[in-house]
């Protein structure tokens, strides 16, 4: 009972923050909608900085930052209101997280923030992975897309 919030309890926190990429700064890249996680190896490279910009403008709340020891994360902050939802949302990633086979470091703060970075360890950067994990999180929680 006590993690009784649904997904629809969330989608609000996202509903009024959608914003559109601008045509003018339209890359090629494939839309993560349409892609899926893969297994990585220590051979497998990162994602260019370039690909990594314009895959993170498919994603509402998603921001790249670079750790203080030079490796980037995709990182989300969201305030979902108190500890039960924070929970809450936490258990909600785990199907996604199996799914994808790629688990993102996920933390609650402040009692009511949750803070989700994900970063693909074997390539010791940013993967594709990252961002698919990302948009099905986003699903997930029914953030609209951009």
């Amino acid at each position: 009972k006590m993690f009784r919030s649904s997904l629809h309890s969330f989608q609000h926190l996202f509903a009024s923050t959608t914003s559109k990429a601008s045509a003018s700064s339209w890359r090629s890249v494939a839309s993560l909608a349409d892609l899926q996680c893969k297994p990585l190896d220590k051979s497998t490279p990162p994602v260019s900085k370039e690909d990594a910009e314009e895959y993170v403008k498919q994603l509402n709340h998603w921001k790249i930052l670079e750790r203080p020891d030079g490796v980037s994360v995709l990182r989300m902050h969201v305030n979902v209101g108190n500890f039960t939802q924070a929970v809450s949302l936490m258990v909600q990633l785990l199907p996604v997280a199996e799914l994808c086979g790629h688990h993102p470091d996920v933390h609650v703060v402040n009692y009511a923030e949750v803070i989700v970075e994900s970063t693909s360890h074997d390539v010791g950067g940013l993967s594709l992975n990252d961002f698919v994990l990302a948009d099905r999180i986003n699903k997930t929680l029914g953030v609209p897309t951009k």
